[in-house]
């Protein structure tokens, strides 16, 4: 199907997958915002058009193409548009979860450890240095070395 096609909005299904691709890539609008990309090699995906607080307009990937139906990326869309309004930034609440999640990944035992025997390390002479970081190294790092030191303990 043509977009040139396109009768009613918001996109049917139906619609959404017969979207054939063009030279370039296109945006067909669903409503409030919501929009269905389409690119040359066929990929479709949802994304919504918002102003951020700095006046300044910005896009926002909700997910690919039919993983993300028409249904949910209203739903998603929605979400978003109400924390817009109550002032919240969606890409930078994105970004911010990224650097959470890097810090926990970040936060295994073995670089707690690395980073408690540095902050000590200068306390101690050359031998007992190499004497705590080998038996680390030999004897914990092998079975505790990748586990997260932030569990809670229920």
């Amino acid at each position: 199907m043509k977009r040139t096609e396109i009768k009613r909005r918001p996109l049917s299904d139906t619609a959404l997958n017969n979207l054939e691709p063009e030279a370039g890539v296109y945006r067909e609008q669903d409503g409030q915002g919501l929009y269905f990309k389409v690119k040359p090699d066929g990929k479709k995906a949802w994304e919504l058009r918002y102003k951020r607080s700095d006046g300044k307009w910005s896009w926002l990937g909700l997910g690919i193409y039919p993983s993300v139906s028409g249904l949910r990326a209203r739903e998603l869309a929605d979400r978003h548009r109400k924390n817009i309004s109550d002032g919240k930034d969606p890409i930078v609440q994105k970004k911010q979860a990224k650097a959470a999640l890097q810090n926990i990944a970040d936060s295994n035992f073995k670089n707690l450890a690395l980073d408690w025997f540095e902050a000590r390390k200068y306390r101690w002479g050359q031998s007992h240095q190499k004497r705590v970081l080998g038996a680390l190294e030999l004897h914990v790092f092998p079975s505790m070395g990748a586990r997260e030191g932030l569990k809670k303990t229920s």
